[in-house]
Order: C-alpha cells, then sequence, then structure tokens
C-alpha cells in the first residue's frame, strides 16, 4: 500500500506540472483584404503591427504580475515526499518512533540504521506584516495601469504614423503625376520650338532651353517616385507587412482624409487642453508611476517591522499508513529581522525620491502635452492659410496662363515665358493637392495630440473589442 500511494501521489504531481506547462503560438499576419482607406489601413496596423503586439503581450505580463502579487495572500501548502536514512542514534530512534514500531528488544544507544518514508503536507499563512503584501499588490496594479496606458500610447503612436504614411505616400503621387503632366507639356513645346526653328522664326537657344527644363523635370520626377516609393515601404512596415508585399490605397474621400471624426482646428484651445490631460496616456501613465512609487514608499517602511505567521504540517512516516497514526505539528511564529531593521531608512529614502521623481516626471508630462496640442493648433493654423494661399496662386497661374498662350499664338511673348507660365500653373496645382493633404493630417494631428486618434470605432477594432 505504502509504495503504491508513493507512485500515485509521484504521479499527480507530473501530471499536475505538465499542465501548467504553457506554449507560445505565433500571431499569424494578416492581409489586406482589397483596396484601403485611412481607416482600414489604421485598423490593419493595430492588428498587424509588431510593436502594437509587443506593447499588448507587456501589458498582459502586467496583468499576470498582479495576480502573482496577490497570491502572497494565500496559504503557502506543499506536498512532502521524502526518503531519509540515518545511524545517528537519537534521529533512528525518533524514526522508529515516528513509525510505532518500537519494542522492548531495541538498544536505546545503538538502534541501527534506519530508513524512513516521509509524505505529508506542509503549510503557512502569513497572518500580519504591517502592509507588505498590500503595498505589493497596490504596485503591481499600478504598473499594470501604467504598462496599459504605454500600450494605448503605442496604438496611438502607430495610428498616427500611419496616416502621415498614407497622406505623404498621396503627396509623392501627385508630385510624380504633376511631374508627367510636365514633362508632356516641355515635349509638346519642343516639338513647336523646333519647328519655328526650322521656319527661322524662333532661335535655337529656344530648344536648348526647353531640353533644359525637360531635363530638369525629369530629375524632379525620380525623387517623387521615390520618395512615393519610400512612403509605401514605410506604411507597410507600419501595416506589419513585408516591404514587397503589394497594397493598393485608397485616396481620403472627406477633407479630414478620414472617416471617423476628427478634432477641428477652430474648436476652443482650453477644452482642448483639457481634454488632451484627460485622455493622453502619457498623463495617465505618469500618474499611475506616482501610485507606483508611493506603494514602494509605503513597502519599504513596513520591511522595519516583523511578519506574524501560522504554520504546521501533517504527514505519514508509518510503513502501513493509517488516519490514526498521522503526525502534526502546528506553531505561531514571531520574525523579526534585524538586518531589515536597520536597511530600512535607506530603503525608505530611496523610495521617496523615487515618488518625488515620479511626480516631477508627472508634472513634465503634462507640460509636453500642452505643448504638442499647441504646435498642432499652430500647424493647423499654418496648413489652412498655406491652402488658401496655394488656391490663390492656382487661379493666378491659370489666368497667367491663358494670356500668356494668347500672347504666344500673336507672337508676342517668348517661348520661355510660355514654359514658365506652364511650370507655374502645374506647379500650383501640386503645392494645392498637396496643401490639402498636409490640412488634412493636421486634423488627424490635432486628434492625436489631444489622445483621441484614432477613434473609439478603429481602437477597438485594433483590440478585437466591440466599438
Amino acid at each position: 500500500m505504502w509504495n503504491g500511494r508513493r507512485r500515485l501521489s509521484s504521479a499527480t504531481l507530473l501530471v499536475a506540472f505538465g499542465c501548467t506547462q504553457l506554449e507560445y503560438v505565433p500571431s499569424k499576419r494578416e492581409q489586406p483584404s482589397g483596396p484601403m482607406s485611412l481607416d482600414d489601413a489604421v485598423a490593419l496596423a493595430l492588428r498587424n503591427n509588431p510593436d502594437v503586439a509587443i506593447a499588448r503581450e507587456r501589458a498582459n505580463a502586467a496583468r499576470a504580475a498582479i495576480d502573482e502579487a496577490t497570491s502572497q495572500y494565500w496559504p503557502s501548502v506543499a506536498f512532502e515526499e521524502r526518503f531519509t536514512r540515518t545511524s545517528s542514534p537519537s534521529r533512528a530512534f525518533g524514526n522508529i518512533l515516528d513509525q510505532r514500531r518500537f519494542d522492548d528488544s531495541i538498544d536505546f544507544n545503538d538502534p541501527g540504521d534506519t530508513s524512513n518514508f516521509r509524505t505529508g503536507f506542509a503549510a503557512s499563512l502569513t497572518l500580519y506584516d504591517f502592509g507588505r503584501r498590500r503595498a505589493r499588490v497596490s504596485a503591481a496594479e499600478a504598473t499594470a495601469d501604467a504598462i496599459a496606458a504605454q500600450e494605448t500610447q503605442v496604438r496611438r503612436d502607430v495610428a498616427f504614423e500611419v496616416a502621415r504614411a498614407y497622406f505623404l505616400v498621396f503627396k509623392a503621387r501627385a508630385s510624380a503625376a504633376a511631374g508627367e503632366e510636365l514633362a508632356d507639356t516641355l515635349r509638346r513645346h519642343a516639338t513647336i520650338v523646333q519647328a519655328r526653328v526650322d521656319e527661322g522664326a524662333a532661335r535655337r537657344t529656344d530648344v536648348l532651353e526647353a531640353q533644359m527644363r525637360l531635363s530638369e523635370d525629369r530629375e524632379a520626377t525620380i525623387v517623387s517616385r521615390m520618395s512615393a516609393a519610400r512612403a509605401e515601404a514605410a506604411l507597410r512596415v507600419l501595416l506589419g507587412l513585408g516591404v514587397e508585399e503589394p497594397i493598393e490605397l485608397l485616396p481620403p474621400t472627406t477633407t479630414t482624409g478620414t472617416d471617423g471624426a476628427v478634432v477641428g482646428a477652430t474648436e476652443n484651445p482650453s477644452l482642448l487642453f483639457a481634454r488632451a490631460r484627460q485622455h493622453r496616456a502619457e498623463i495617465v501613465r505618469a500618474q499611475k508611476r506616482i501610485d507606483e512609487a508611493a506603494a514602494g514608499v509605503d513597502a519599504a517602511r513596513a520591511s522595519a517591522y516583523p511578519d506574524l505567521s501560522l504554520s504546521g504540517d501533517v504527514g505519514f512516516d508509518d510503513r502501513d499508513p493509517r488516519l490514526g497514526h498521522a503526525s502534526w505539528l502546528f506553531g505561531l511564529g514571531f520574525l523579526e529581522s534585524l538586518t531589515d531593521i536597520l536597511r530600512a531608512p535607506s530603503r525608505v529614502r530611496q523610495a521617496v525620491a523615487n515618488l518625488a521623481v515620479a511626480h516631477e516626471s508627472a508634472r513634465s508630462a503634462q507640460l509636453e502635452v500642452e505643448r504638442d496640442v499647441r504646435n498642432a493648433l499652430l500647424d493647423a493654423e499654418e496648413a489652412n492659410a498655406h491652402r488658401d494661399v496655394a488656391a490663390e496662386a492656382l487661379a493666378l497661374a491659370e489666368e497667367v496662363r491663358r494670356r500668356v498662350q494668347a500672347e504666344f499664338d500673336e507672337g508676342a511673348s517668348e517661348v520661355s515665358q510660355l514654359l514658365d507660365s506652364d511650370v507655374a500653373m502645374i506647379t500650383a496645382r501640386t503645392r494645392l493637392a498637396s496643401a490639402g493633404y498636409d490640412q488634412a493630417l493636421s486634423r488627424i494631428s490635432i486628434a492625436h495630440a489631444v489622445g483621441e486618434y484614432p477613434p473609439l470605432s478603429a481602437d477597438g477594432a485594433g483590440r478585437g473589442e466591440e466599438p
């Protein structure tokens, strides 16, 4: 019966140990299902981006740390199965007594070598520790909240970088398309000028100037194409895709470039500052770091006080274990470490200094957030002004182009003037498109600075939660 019970208990422990083994299963990368709007790209990035996944798993680990800290309130229970053999008379005689095998033939001075199998349970419970466990749990909870805020910050930063790359792609594409359009115009003018040279109505230098303009345009178009390619590569990485995987983007369909609600540039700055202080993850994280440091102070102060604990064990030493032959022990302990008493003042000073750092870091974070909001508002105001100026410049360039074309047809203007007007009109058109993209991004930048981008629908979709 003894050996069978031993084998059963050992097998039970092995099975229990095996059940606790967790395996990591890599997440599958999601592919775009078709052409993507900005909101589609943001949602995909929140599901695919490795930085978002890293932040999410760090938050999961921090939440598990809360459970570990809370488990310090549980009693410590251990299963024990131990074999010993001794020739020490006192221990050997004790084994004989524990096994209920004493008889008058045993020599107290030389009971012989004895073996003992001990099977049982031991437990201990800390009854009071002057708040050390409570401080550890509070610190773990504050750390988990801070890391959760960090996860939110990473998600929002990734979403904003996706928006930035998205608009940069379209800006570069617009610039490249304008270069192609200008190249076609320059080629037509070069043909016309060559014909006039053949007729003696134009100079050879006019042909050379048209060719020189065409060469400059080719160089600018190459730069725009490469910029678009780099922006697309950056966007693919943000989406968690390989740099060579194809993506198809839908152009912005609204003046904000997103189907979600974004902050207007004309909103009251004071209200935006208040919303930023409420929503920005950096401020939330800084406040939780203060809570974590305050819990550290409590733990440091409590380290100078003793533990009051209850402990005990119960088990069998008998080869034929029966309930009536079980042996037990329990006791109440009071433990005070003199070394911890001496260390406590240094620990408290260190913890208080950390708390001061946390408070100053929170103040710094709030100032940085306010500066972000102010800069975002200034950038939006600048983007509005640039778009207004670009619209006026395009209207003027089109009018100048119309007049120069009429004068050129009448022979009253040089080909260089016509080329200049074409370049000015196409350049103004490109600047207006670029200003429109910058204006749309500036609205998103305000929402990001306030802590409200991406909207809850996109953010919830990235978490697999209901919006």
